[in-house]
C-alpha cells in the first residue's frame, strides 16, 4: 500500500520543478517535497496526519526528538511549535511527505 501511495504522489509531483514547497492536491491535502538536506528550522505544525514516503526528517518537540523515516506516520492533534530538518534527501530521491489536514481525514 505504501508503495502505491508513493507512486501516485511521485507521479503527481513529476511536473513540479521547485522543492521546499507545499503543493496543494486539493483544498485540504498538501504534499511537501525537498531535494536537499536542510538546517533545523522553527515551525508551527497544524493539526494533520503526516506520512513520510521517502527520505527522513528530524523533529524536536521540547526535549523530545523524533527521527522519522519512510513509512513513519505522525498524527498532530493541535498546533505545536517544533524545530525540524530534512536529514535525508537528494535530487534523485527527494524527501516526500503528503499532509492531509485533519479536517480532510475526519470528514472524507
Amino acid at each position: 500500500m505504501l508503495e502505491k501511495i508513493k507512486n501516485l504522489v511521485s507521479e503527481s509531483l513529476k511536473e513540479r520543478s521547485e522543492t521546499g514547497e507545499f503543493y496543494a492536491f486539493s483544498e485540504r491535502v498538501f504534499c511537501f517535497q525537498e531535494t536537499r538536506v536542510t538546517n533545523l528550522e522553527d515551525a508551527l505544525y497544524e493539526p494533520a496526519l503526516c506520512l513520510v514516503l521517502q527520505g527522513s526528517k528530524q523533529t524536536i518537540l521540547g526535549e523530545r526528538q523524533l527521527h522519522l523515516v519512510a513509512g513513519d506516520t505522525v498524527l498532530i492533534s493541535h498546533h505545536v511549535p517544533v524545530r525540524a530538518r530534512i536529514n535525508q534527501a537528494s535530487e534523485t530521491m527527494p524527501y516526500v511527505e503528503p499532509v492531509p489536514g485533519l479536517e480532510a481525514v475526519i470528514n472524507e
